[in-house]
Parts: structure tokens; sequence; C-alpha cells
């Protein structure tokens, strides 16, 4: 089985049609699927852990080609959630698992706490003044250590 890179991750997240920039988990256990490929996982806030056997956070990862599959432990949001637009949702102990649809799963993601990359756009002239700060401080730094040696 052929380990995705970060890239390949991140160009099937976009070719799904995901408009927004999620961070995928890139983890070298992430081999869980047996079909040949392997599950993309995105990186959350608070990933899914157990403490004293109840579910903490949420794991959200690509179920296939047209659904995200978020299991969580806020099952009151995911089952209210899932009543209101019509997802499908396995009620479990204590969490929930969502099904929700690529072509509307940028609305619903973040809220169960999935990261997304920032992306700021510089013009030159904003990249000129970052550089100029930056040269500044460096030359700062370099009198500063100079004068204590």
């Amino acid at each position: 089985m052929a380990h995705l890179s970060l890239k390949q991750m991140t160009d099937k997240l976009s070719s799904l049609g995901l408009k927004r920039r999620y961070k995928p988990l890139n983890d070298d256990a992430n081999t869980e699927r047996d079909a040949g490929e392997e599950i993309i996982k995105l990186d959350t806030r608070r990933p899914a852990t157990f403490v004293d056997g109840f579910m903490r956070g949420a794991d959200i990862d690509i179920y296939d080609d047209s659904t995200v599959r978020v299991w969580t432990s806020q099952k009151n949001k995911a089952m209210s959630l899932a009543t209101a637009k019509g997802f499908r949702i396995r009620k479990l102990d204590g969490e929930a698992e969502l099904y929700i649809p690529t072509s509307v799963a940028d609305l619903y993601l973040h809220s169960f706490g999935a990261k997304v990359k920032s992306t700021r756009v510089l013009t030159p002239e904003q990249r000129a003044v970052m550089a100029a700060r930056l040269g500044k401080m460096r030359s700062s730094r370099k009198v500063a250590l100079a004068t204590t040696a």
C-alpha cells in the first residue's frame, strides 16, 4: 500500500469539492482501510481520545468520494444537525458518527473542530515591508550579541 504524501492528500481533498484548505493528518499509523487506499483524516482541534471510558473530541475522515464521516462526542449537536439537514447518523453510547455529503461539508466541519490551513496572500509591497522589518530585527540581534560577547 502506497503511503500518501501531504500534497497528495491536499490534492485529493480539493478534488472532492472541498473549498476550504483543511489540514490532513499525516500519520504513519493512517493505514486502516483494507481496500488498498488510505483513509484521509483531517487534523482537529481536539483529537478523539478516551478518558475513563468516554470519548472526548472528534475524528474526521473521508468515508468515500461523496461523504465525510465525523466521529464525535458531541452527540446532541450531531443529532440536531442530522435531523435538521437530513444527514445520516449512527448514535452510539456517548458518541455519534455523522455522515455529511462533501457538497455541504465546508459549512459544518469547522464546527466539529477541523483545522483549516491559513493562507495569506501578500502583495509585493507588503512582502517588502515584512522583509525590511525582519532585516531590522536580525541586525539589532547581531548588535546585541556583539556587545554582550
